[in-house]
């Protein structure tokens, strides 16, 4: 035996192999392949550049470095604990049974390895305080499982404290480290490396030991091992692995979907007169965008804001050398409809067909976008998609869609990069080779945009070019994006106090735009050179309607002992709804809560039936809200857009007296038009969205207004503008001294709002106006929630990226020990799912109430797993819920879920609602977490805190 040559025996991977072992040199070389290909393949040039730069060398030495890091990820299971415990083989001949701490993780033994004989190759000593290169490189190898463990430790001696002796053991590890270093050609000790560079490498890493851990692959391989570890055959083997290497990229979906920057003109051909607002970017951008940058656009629904982000996409992603994009948007619902958007523009315009993502948690269910057997795991090689731009099974495997070049999802799958869970360097690394586009970015809580402005200060440290696209952002929310832009850039400092620096956004045109960029090493800011004119609109009349509010005693359980006061909603909707009833319309009323939709629900009902004008005459109701199982809530949705908007009005379908009844669902996820919006108070910004919905499609003159001469907004308010005299249920969503304010500043205004005009001063007065808030201890109350809830999401995020690099350690980043679904992204976040079912006399589960449908997978002697069908009709019955005590206070049998569900991860975490058959033959509530809980065919999901006032 030559111990110094790799040995064959020694093995990385056993599982789904027939018996047979891979061994570990094999699938170092493999991952190097796969490294080199994803750097040719798959990383953006400007993110090739980044890291050469940051690794102190040329592109292409660069590229070398990094595969040789990846070659070694996996040496800490160069072992007997790992040999013999892990793949289950006899201890090899000739090599001690005793040598490192292998219980501890193949990960983190290799970590320590390799900080204690990386010097052995020219690494600087990890006793060296000023250069933390051998740290750096022992943390991200050792963090290619998602965490990262703690860095090697001068203090101690590591081959000492984890029992590396100079035996064969270690012998075969500096062979390996050698061997590897021969195949790639001696690439050099990289002359510098910062830790957020480390943290990219991670990504790349991790990404390739993905790719060549696929079964199919390891078998193909199989038949190709080298015949010994000498250098000559593991160069031949490297040479025949590196084409492969380039197919996996390829058919994993992975390579660039590219669209070239063009004119405005050219990106939408079917625009033959562009709004102002993309004219005026249209004009201006190209020049400014020279490289790295951050552009916000403010204005009104309707004004062409997401051509103009996406145009404005094209052109600073060319500039930056990035070409992947990616969407974000607060909802499923308002991502899955630009996704739509995004695939007609990708359709028409892009060089080549490549995979365009959905981006969030019920992304899986769309079967036109899913491949017909999507991968659980990284089991089986992606085939052809079935459309040009459908993902690759490969791509929809957990945490991988982001690292698809194009994609379009909620916030919160890009605010998870700057969380400290697992693999949130594979996050990062997704985001870093697009051009981020935030659309809705004011529709953040404080918690929220924090986390937000972390994220921008990491993409400002990599040069990624972002977008921001708002209807209603004040001033400073701006100024604070783009200081968190710029701090990550280098070019501005974070001040010791929050709000003493002079501001780099002073105001904000409305309609408008600003550029922020780091040039020359200092801040370049650039607004829109002359106002933009927006489309002529019709006055919005703003009217305040009070109505009583009932004062019922606390429930004994309530955390407060103040009174619940509840609106009574019933005598002011008769009189706003009567002229819709009577001669025709359409309307909204937004409730704050579930519950109060639910109640309002029947009351509008009652009132329909009183009017009684004949079911030829009698108005369309409607109920939406998200506690709905997903697919009643999708066909309301369905339903609603078509009926409410442009299409049915072309097509003569528009109902001539309808009613909506809502939550704040529709402020954002529904491209609808109104000619009443009835609303309860809520803080100015969510008014003014609201609003947007009102005569939405007017300038397509579709629609038969029947007489009216402008839209409407009703404001519910009670008649004392204190915040303490705000209903509950609003109190309990929105900061009572907000809703203070909007109320008092929407008396001083008058009845009149004009869009855009009144829009910008009405979103910065509400803030900034002392006069607005005359309830001294609830201001105090809301200054200070605002301040925890930006206090929690600072300890919450990982350090920035500056921070991260003057500390040299990477152990933060993924300190969090919580899984993926528990790191909240906001506070309050409807984080769990609940099925409603239906329990007959015998036990058995029905997916309906009549009993024609059982629970895929609940039936009798059911085992196994279920098909992809199956799983999307459970999913399709779910509703999401807010968590809280009454969850995690579950026992293990209330959160037991069928066996055939199990295996697969987004099933076996939902939450069984079973409804028992009472003796009357009626589906009775049932009771769990002290909550009752019953779904009814019409209002939806009712569920209600045992004991509580309903």
């Amino acid at each position: 035996m030559n111990h110094n040559h790799p040995d064959l025996r020694i093995g990385a991977k056993e599982r789904g192999l027939g018996g047979a072992v891979y061994p570990l040199v094999c699938h170092g070389i493999d991952v190097a392949a796969a490294c080199l290909a994803l750097w040719e393949n798959y990383a953006a040039p400007g993110v090739r550049d980044l890291l050469a730069a940051r690794l102190g060398t040329d592109a292409d030495t660069a590229a070398r470095i990094v595969a040789y890091l990846g070659s070694l990820h996996d040496i800490g299971k160069i072992d007997p604990y790992f040999q013999t415990q892990r793949l289950s083989r006899p201890l090899l001949p000739g090599f001690p049974a005793a040598g490192g701490g292998m219980p501890q993780g193949h990960a983190l033994v290799g970590c320590q390895w390799l900080g204690a004989s990386l010097p052995g190759l020219g690494y600087p000593p990890t006793s060296d305080l000023d250069d933390h290169r051998t740290s750096l490189v022992a943390q991200l190898l050792g963090g290619h499982h998602g965490r990262y463990p703690e860095r090697p430790d001068a203090r101690y001696n590591a081959r000492v404290e984890f029992g590396f002796s100079e035996d064969a053991w270690d012998a075969q590890r500096v062979a390996h480290l050698r061997a590897f270093r021969a195949v790639l050609g001696e690439p050099p000790v990289p002359p510098t490396l910062d830790a957020p560079a480390a943290v990219l490498i991670t990504g790349l890493i991790v990404l390739a030991d993905w790719l060549v851990s696929q079964e199919r692959f390891l078998l193909g391989q199989l038949k190709h091992l080298p015949a010994s570890g000498s250098s000559a055959d593991l160069a031949a083997y490297f040479d025949g692995v590196r084409p492969q290497a380039d197919a996996l990229v390829a058919d994993a979906g992975l390579e660039p979907l590219h669209v070239p920057a063009a004119t405005f003109r050219e990106s939408f051909p079917a625009i033959s007169d562009p709004f102002p607002l993309q004219a005026s970017v249209a004009e201006h951008l190209p020049a400014l965008a020279q490289g790295p940058g951050m552009l916000i656009v403010t204005a009104p629904t309707g004004e062409g804001k997401t051509e103009t982000g996406i145009f404005a996409a094209d052109h600073m992603g060319a500039a930056a050398g990035r070409p992947g994009r990616v969407f974000l948007l607060p909802t499923t619902a308002t991502a899955d409809s630009m996704h739509g958007r995004i695939r007609d523009y990708v359709q028409r315009r892009a060089d080549q067909p490549r995979p365009l993502l959905r981006l969030h948690s019920m992304a899986w269910l769309d079967q036109d976008a899913a491949p017909p057997t999507p991968a659980p795991s990284s089991e089986v090689l992606t085939t052809h998609p079935a459309t040009a731009f459908s993902p690759t099974e490969w791509l929809y495997g957990t945490l991988r869609g982001l690292v698809a070049s194009w994609g379009v999802g909620t916030f919160d799958q890009a605010l998870m990069a700057v969380l400290p869970s697992r693999f949130n360097a594979l996050r990062m690394l997704g985001l870093v080779g697009k051009t981020v586009v935030v659309d809705e970015a004011h529709a953040v809580d404080p918690y929220m945009q924090r986390e937000l402005e972390r994220l921008l200060c990491w993409l400002g440290y990599f040069g990624t070019p972002v977008v921001l696209l708002s209807a209603t952002l004040h001033r400073s929310v701006a100024d604070a994006y783009a200081r968190a832009y710029l701090e990550g850039a280098g070019v501005l400092r974070r001040p010791r106090r929050r709000g003493t620096a002079p501001p780099v956004i002073e105001r904000l045109s409305y309609p408008g735009w600003v550029h922020v960029s780091a040039a020359d090493g200092g801040v370049r800011v650039a607004t829109n050179p002359a106002p933009i004119r927006a489309t002529k609109r019709e006055p919005l009349a703003l009217t305040l309607e009070t109505v009583p509010v009932r004062k019922q005693e606390a429930d004994g359980s309530a955390r407060s002992r103040r009174p619940v006061l509840t609106a009574d909603r019933e005598a002011v909707l008769a009189r706003l709804l009567a002229p819709v009833m009577d001669d025709g319309g359409t309307a909204a009323v937004v409730c704050t809560t579930v519950r109060e939709a639910q109640e309002t629900y029947d009351i509008v009902r009652r009132l329909i039936a009183a009017a009684d004008n004949g079911p030829a005459e009698r108005p369309e109701l409607h109920l939406l809200h998200a506690r709905f199982p997903q697919w009643q809530r999708d066909a309301i949705t369905a339903t609603v857009l078509h009926r409410f908007g442009k299409d049915g009005a072309r097509f003569g379908e528009r109902p001539r007296s309808s009613v909506l009844v809502a939550t704040a669902i529709i402020e954002q996820s529904l491209d609808i038009d109104l000619d009443l919006m009835i609303t309860d108070l809520a803080p100015m910004a969510l008014l003014l969205q609201r609003a947007g919905r009102c005569w939405r499609h007017e300038h397509l003159g579709v629609i038969d207004r029947r007489g009216r001469t402008r839209p409407r907004v009703a404001v519910l308010v009670p008649a004392d503008p204190d915040a303490d005299a705000v209903p509950t249920p609003w109190a309990a969503i929105h900061a009572p001294s907000l809703l203070e304010r909007t109320h008092r500043l929407l008396r001083k205004h008058g009845d009149d709002v004009h869009i855009p005009g009144d829009v910008q001063d009405l979103v910065e007065r509400v803030h900034d106006d002392p006069e607005l808030a005359r309830n001294v201890r609830r201001e105090y109350e809301r200054i200070g929630e605002v301040m925890a809830q930006q206090a929690q999401a600072n300890t919450a995020v990982v350090p920035s990226p500056r921070q991260l690099a003057q500390q040299a350690d990477l152990v933060e980043m993924t300190l969090n020990e919580l899984s993926d679904e528990a790191v909240a992204t906001r506070l309050g976040a409807q984080s769990v799912r609940v099925l409603c079912c239906f329990e007959d006399e015998h036990g058995r589960l029905w997916s309906d109430p009549e009993r024609t449908r059982p629970l895929p997978g609940a039936e009798p002697g059911r085992g196994g797993r279920l098909d992809p069908a199956e799983a999307k009709r459970v999913m399709e019955l779910t509703i999401p819920v807010r968590g809280g005590p009454w969850f995690r206070e579950l026992s293990r049998a209330e959160t037991a879920v069928p066996p055939a569900w199990r295996e697969q991860a987004s099933l076996r975490r939902i939450i069984l609602i079973r409804q028992p058959l009472a003796e009357s033959g009626q589906w009775s509530e049932a009771v769990l977490g002290g909550h009752t809980w019953l779904l009814d065919k019409e209002r939806g999901l009712i569920q209600n805190r045992i004991g509580a006032r309903r």
